[in-house]
Protein backbone atom coordinates (compact mmCIF):
# COMPACT_ATOMS: atom_id res chain seq x y z
CA UNK A 1 0.00 0.00 0.00
CA UNK A 2 1.83 2.90 -1.45
CA UNK A 3 1.54 5.88 -3.31
CA UNK A 4 3.56 7.84 -5.70
CA UNK A 5 2.19 11.14 -7.13
CA UNK A 6 4.74 13.70 -8.62
CA UNK A 7 4.19 17.27 -8.35
CA UNK A 8 5.20 20.09 -11.41
CA UNK A 9 8.78 19.56 -10.81
CA UNK A 10 8.72 16.19 -11.21
CA UNK A 11 9.30 15.50 -7.62
CA UNK A 12 8.08 12.26 -6.17
CA UNK A 13 5.45 12.78 -3.33
CA UNK A 14 5.63 8.57 -1.75
CA UNK A 15 3.41 7.75 0.99
CA UNK A 16 3.25 4.42 2.76
CA UNK A 17 1.13 2.89 4.78
CA UNK A 18 4.15 1.38 6.83
CA UNK A 19 7.84 2.28 6.57
CA UNK A 20 8.67 -0.63 4.46
CA UNK A 21 6.12 0.58 1.84
CA UNK A 22 7.22 4.28 1.70
CA UNK A 23 10.80 2.49 1.04
CA UNK A 24 9.38 0.54 -1.76
CA UNK A 25 7.73 3.39 -3.06
CA UNK A 26 11.21 4.99 -2.72
CA UNK A 27 12.96 2.45 -4.62
CA UNK A 28 10.53 2.72 -7.66
CA UNK A 29 10.50 6.09 -7.79
CA UNK A 30 14.10 6.50 -8.07
CA UNK A 31 14.28 3.55 -10.80
CA UNK A 32 11.09 5.50 -12.76
CA UNK A 33 13.32 8.92 -12.88
CA UNK A 34 17.27 7.92 -12.26
CA UNK A 35 17.87 4.14 -13.15
CA UNK A 36 20.66 4.45 -15.55
CA UNK A 37 22.60 6.88 -13.01
CA UNK A 38 21.62 3.98 -10.42
CA UNK A 39 23.62 1.59 -12.22
CA UNK A 40 26.38 3.39 -13.02
CA UNK A 41 26.56 4.44 -9.30
CA UNK A 42 26.07 0.54 -8.25
CA UNK A 43 29.03 -0.37 -10.97
CA UNK A 44 31.56 2.17 -9.87
CA UNK A 45 30.90 1.49 -6.00
CA UNK A 46 31.57 -2.38 -6.98
CA UNK A 47 34.74 -1.25 -8.95
CA UNK A 48 33.75 -2.84 -12.34
CA UNK A 49 32.11 0.38 -14.02
CA UNK A 50 34.26 -0.55 -17.52
CA UNK A 51 32.40 -3.58 -17.34
CA UNK A 52 29.10 -1.78 -17.97
CA UNK A 53 30.61 1.09 -19.52
CA UNK A 54 33.37 -0.39 -21.52
CA UNK A 55 36.71 -0.51 -21.15
CA UNK A 56 38.29 3.13 -21.39
CA UNK A 57 41.35 4.48 -19.01
CA UNK A 58 39.04 6.82 -17.53
CA UNK A 59 36.52 3.85 -16.77
CA UNK A 60 39.36 1.29 -15.03
CA UNK A 61 41.12 4.36 -13.57
CA UNK A 62 38.08 4.99 -11.50
CA UNK A 63 37.41 1.14 -10.85
CA UNK A 64 40.77 1.25 -9.27
CA UNK A 65 39.97 3.88 -7.21
CA UNK A 66 36.91 2.85 -6.14
CA UNK A 67 38.47 -0.52 -5.25
CA UNK A 68 41.43 1.12 -3.11
CA UNK A 69 38.78 2.77 -0.91
CA UNK A 70 36.67 -0.53 -0.37
CA UNK A 71 38.24 -3.87 -1.15
CA UNK A 72 34.87 -5.32 0.09
CA UNK A 73 33.60 -8.53 -1.76
CA UNK A 74 30.63 -8.54 -2.58
CA UNK A 75 30.05 -11.94 0.25
CA UNK A 76 31.81 -9.35 2.97
CA UNK A 77 28.95 -6.71 1.82
CA UNK A 78 25.97 -9.72 2.45
CA UNK A 79 27.56 -10.49 5.98
CA UNK A 80 27.89 -6.64 7.17
CA UNK A 81 23.82 -6.32 5.78
CA UNK A 82 22.32 -9.77 7.53
CA UNK A 83 24.23 -8.71 10.90
CA UNK A 84 22.49 -5.37 11.13
CA UNK A 85 19.90 -6.63 13.39
CA UNK A 86 22.38 -7.80 15.72
CA UNK A 87 24.50 -4.90 15.90
CA UNK A 88 22.01 -3.04 15.94
CA UNK A 89 19.41 -4.67 18.09
CA UNK A 90 18.06 -1.81 20.03
CA UNK A 91 14.52 -0.90 19.06
CA UNK A 92 14.99 -3.75 16.25
CA UNK A 93 16.19 -0.74 14.09
CA UNK A 94 19.08 -2.85 12.91
CA UNK A 95 15.99 -5.52 11.31
CA UNK A 96 13.88 -2.54 10.64
CA UNK A 97 17.05 -0.71 8.26
CA UNK A 98 16.83 -4.24 6.77
CA UNK A 99 13.46 -4.79 6.05
CA UNK A 100 13.53 -1.04 4.62
CA UNK A 101 16.40 -2.23 2.38
CA UNK A 102 14.43 -5.21 1.12
CA UNK A 103 11.41 -3.29 0.09
CA UNK A 104 13.62 -0.34 -1.32
CA UNK A 105 15.44 -3.11 -3.74
CA UNK A 106 12.25 -4.67 -4.15
CA UNK A 107 10.86 -1.17 -5.80
CA UNK A 108 13.72 -1.20 -7.88
CA UNK A 109 13.87 -3.87 -9.27
CA UNK A 110 9.60 -3.74 -9.68
CA UNK A 111 10.54 -0.95 -12.07
CA UNK A 112 13.37 -3.12 -13.90
CA UNK A 113 10.71 -5.38 -14.26
CA UNK A 114 8.29 -2.94 -15.97
CA UNK A 115 11.30 -2.03 -18.44
CA UNK A 116 11.18 -5.39 -19.53
CA UNK A 117 7.36 -5.66 -20.85
CA UNK A 118 7.52 -2.05 -22.12
CA UNK A 119 11.43 -0.94 -23.37
CA UNK A 120 10.42 2.62 -23.84
CA UNK A 121 10.96 2.81 -20.11
CA UNK A 122 14.20 1.90 -20.30
CA UNK A 123 16.73 5.77 -20.58
CA UNK A 124 18.39 5.74 -23.94
CA UNK A 125 21.83 5.65 -22.33
CA UNK A 126 20.79 1.70 -21.99
CA UNK A 127 20.36 1.54 -25.92
CA UNK A 128 24.11 3.88 -26.50
CA UNK A 129 25.91 1.14 -24.51
CA UNK A 130 23.83 -2.14 -25.70
CA UNK A 131 23.07 -3.55 -22.24
CA UNK A 132 19.76 -3.90 -20.34
CA UNK A 133 19.35 -3.20 -16.50
CA UNK A 134 19.56 -6.12 -14.43
CA UNK A 135 17.77 -7.26 -10.89
CA UNK A 136 19.10 -5.40 -7.86
CA UNK A 137 20.52 -7.06 -5.18
CA UNK A 138 21.08 -5.77 -0.99
CA UNK A 139 24.69 -5.45 -2.19
CA UNK A 140 24.27 -2.67 -4.94
CA UNK A 141 23.07 -0.53 -1.79
CA UNK A 142 25.90 -0.85 0.13
CA UNK A 143 28.61 -0.50 -2.81
CA UNK A 144 26.72 3.03 -3.67
CA UNK A 145 27.01 3.60 0.26
CA UNK A 146 30.53 2.53 -0.28
CA UNK A 147 30.75 5.00 -2.88
CA UNK A 148 29.73 7.89 -1.77
CA UNK A 149 31.55 7.07 1.54
CA UNK A 150 34.95 7.52 0.35
CA UNK A 151 34.39 10.30 -1.75
CA UNK A 152 33.29 12.35 1.78
CA UNK A 153 35.72 10.64 3.57
CA UNK A 154 38.53 11.21 1.79
CA UNK A 155 37.30 15.08 0.44
CA UNK A 156 39.08 15.80 3.53
CA UNK A 157 37.75 16.93 7.05
CA UNK A 158 39.36 15.86 10.11
CA UNK A 159 36.93 14.26 12.02
CA UNK A 160 38.82 11.60 13.39
CA UNK A 161 41.62 14.29 14.11
CA UNK A 162 38.84 16.82 15.73
CA UNK A 163 37.43 13.71 17.63
CA UNK A 164 41.37 12.60 19.07
CA UNK A 165 41.76 16.27 20.15
CA UNK A 166 38.66 16.12 21.81
CA UNK A 167 38.84 13.05 24.02
CA UNK A 168 42.20 14.58 24.79
CA UNK A 169 41.38 17.09 25.64
CA UNK A 170 38.78 16.06 28.05
CA UNK A 171 40.67 13.29 29.57
CA UNK A 172 43.48 16.15 30.81
CA UNK A 173 40.47 19.04 31.79
CA UNK A 174 37.35 17.52 31.71
CA UNK A 175 34.19 17.50 29.53
CA UNK A 176 33.57 21.60 30.60
CA UNK A 177 36.93 22.96 30.15
CA UNK A 178 37.69 20.63 26.99
CA UNK A 179 34.54 21.70 25.65
CA UNK A 180 35.25 25.23 25.64
CA UNK A 181 38.84 24.87 24.72
CA UNK A 182 37.79 22.92 22.01
CA UNK A 183 35.24 25.23 20.63
CA UNK A 184 37.78 28.02 20.89
CA UNK A 185 40.26 26.09 18.54
CA UNK A 186 37.63 24.19 15.95
CA UNK A 187 36.76 25.55 12.57
CA UNK A 188 33.41 26.59 12.64
CA UNK A 189 31.38 29.05 10.41
CA UNK A 190 31.56 32.85 11.23
CA UNK A 191 28.93 34.93 10.11
CA UNK A 192 30.64 38.27 9.65
CA UNK A 193 32.77 36.43 7.01
CA UNK A 194 31.86 36.74 2.93
CA UNK A 195 30.16 33.38 2.06
CA UNK A 196 31.42 34.18 -1.90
Amino acid sequence: PVTISWDVHGVPHIVGATGAAAAFGAGYAQAQTRLFEMDVLRHDGAGDLSSFLGPSCADEQMDQTQLLYSAATTAQEQAEIDALPAEFPTDHLGQQTLDWLRSYVAGVNAYVARTRSDPNLLPADYLAIGKLPTAWKLTDVAAIASLIGGQLGSGGGAGMANAGLWEYLDGRYGPSAATAIFSAFKEQNDPAAPST
